[in-house]
């Protein structure tokens, strides 16, 4: 009996260590040897500019085929408190890393504020390349942060030599990445851009310096007068500044958004530049014209290499005042607008909506009167429209708002075309159905549009569900339009 009781004990130890392993390695995620990434997955190496590495004295090697794309990134022991950051679109994230018996067991990761810690300590006696020591899926299909924290111990803190993520996902830019084009949904402005205006003593480098050589557009404007400003406009959501990091310039930055101050850094304690990093963000502003100033930080340097704003958004040219006085006429079919002009612009942009306060959409460009009639309408909507001014030097701020709903149109007209074979057609209808006619005929005149138009025929249907009857645009020889007002139902 006794016997039996340590058998029954033994075998209960046994299931308790095993399911205590199973715990330990679903919690460390035990190393595996990863060279390429399964299908799913997706791989970016460590020099990825995606990749914000933060402490002191990072050690970056190269050359060495046992590792990703022959290189990596690590942290050694007296080199504690160093981080790797970045943000990913997708639902789950690998590391890859070298593992073996000198590296630390106790390296942090952060994901969207949830802290978890994972060993890269191996029993072995060599060091293990390319090896899986953490992964974490089933996240929610977004964007995460993630901060990955040496470690205490070992005398190899934190190592980095792949991240492995969705395939369909995508890393993205974080303050401190570098960031050489702009992202998806993003638009770059370069520091020349002639919106952006710059007040008190700057200087500006072309392609002559190092700094502009590595520059955005090779160009770069920077100054250390505190009275310096730079200041844009803007429509749209979010903006990102693009500058050089280095240890003359500020690390607070003064930067306002509509009236609202914060700071950013230009700082780092290293005797090499940082070119094109994302210093500054700003997102989830309300879709409208933001005012910003750029200020420099007192004893320090300040620079500006490039902006980016939404893809759809664009900077504002302040030169050219908003149109003022826009109204609009509400008549049959139509909506006529009018404004009054504005100096130094060369043409409109006519903005629609039909939701008050926009999203607008440019429905027509390039007008060079202050009168335009939108044809394009349904009877029973009511539209929103805004103006803006235009010049080589870009767009300025839209108008005011003004919105109509068309009239319902009782009009009708009998239209006659004549062919080229002497046949007569004539047809009784709407003088929306009228108008429709004339713009198909207009734009296919133009060279666009379909050859051929039908006519749904009301009348003398017999048997037939539906009778229509198309008109080839070649065998139009003129038309006529004779309009009458119908007697309203």
């Amino acid at each position: 009996m006794k016997s039996w009781k340590n058998v029954v004990s033994k075998l209960i130890m046994v299931i308790f260590a095993g399911v205590l392993f199973f715990s330990v390695q679903t919690n460390t995620y035990a190393a595996t040897k990863l060279t390429a990434p399964e299908a799913g997955w997706k791989r970016y190496d460590d020099t990825n500019g995606a990749f914000v590495y933060l402490g002191e004295n990072w050690i970056y090697q190269t050359g060495s085929a046992s590792l990703f794309n022959s290189t990596q990134h690590y942290s050694s022991q007296g080199m504690g408190g160093n981080e790797v950051r970045f943000k990913f679109y997708g639902t789950k994230m690998r590391l890859i890393s070298s593992t073996g018996p000198a590296f630390a067991n106790d390296i942090s990761v952060i994901i969207d504020g949830v802290s978890e810690k994972f060993s890269a300590k191996l029993a072995t006696t060599t060091v293990e390349r390319q090896q899986l020591i953490y992964e974490k899926t089933n996240l929610s299909l977004g964007i995460h942060e993630v901060k990955l924290i040496s470690g205490t111990n070992g005398d190899w803190r934190l190592d980095i030599d792949a991240v492995d993520i969705d395939e369909t996902g995508y890393l993205m830019a974080s303050v401190g990445s570098q960031l050489k084009t702009p992202e998806d949904g993003w638009k770059r402005y370069d520091d020349t851009q002639s919106e952006i205006k710059y007040l008190g003593e700057w200087l500006y480098a072309s392609a002559s310096t190092n700094d502009s050589n590595n520059s955005y557009n090779k160009t770069l404007s920077w100054s250390n007068s505190p009275e310096a400003t730079i200041s844009f406009k803007f429509k749209g959501t979010k903006l990102r500044v693009i500058a050089i990091k280095s240890r003359i310039d500020g690390d607070a930055i003064p930067i306002t958004i509509d009236g609202v101050n914060q700071t950013y850094n230009l700082y780092i304690d290293s005797t090499t530049k940082s070119y094109m990093p994302l210093v500054f963000e700003k997102t989830g502003l309300e879709d409208g014209i933001h005012t910003v100033t750029i200020g420099v930080q007192n004893g320090h340097y300040s620079n500006l290499d490039a902006i980016d704003i939404d893809d759809t958004g664009y900077l504002i040219n302040t030169d050219l005042s908003a149109p003022i006085d826009l109204s609009a006429e509400a008549v049959k079919a139509k909506i006529d607008l009018n404004w009054t002009s504005v100096t130094k612009a060369t043409s409109y942009n006519i903005k629609r909506s039909t939701t008050e306060g926009g999203p607008y959409e440019t429905i027509a460009s390039n007008v060079t009167n202050t009168t335009y009639t939108d044809i394009n309408v349904a009877t029973g909507v009511k539209y929103y429209y805004v103006v803006s001014a235009v010049n080589g030097a870009g767009e300025g701020e839209d108008s005011n708002e003004v919105s109509a709903m068309p009239l319902v149109d009782n009009g009708r007209a009998i239209l006659t075309i004549y062919l080229t074979n002497g046949t007569e057609k004539e047809y009784d209808l709407s003088m929306t159905e009228v108008n429709a006619f004339i713009d198909w005929y207009d734009q296919k005149d133009a060279g666009v549009g379909p050859a051929k138009y039908a006519f749904t025929k009301a009348w003398n249907k017999g048997p037939f569900l539906k009778r229509t009857e198309y008109v080839v645009f070649d065998k139009i020889l003129t038309f006529s339009v004779d309009e009458y007002e119908a007697d309203e139902e």
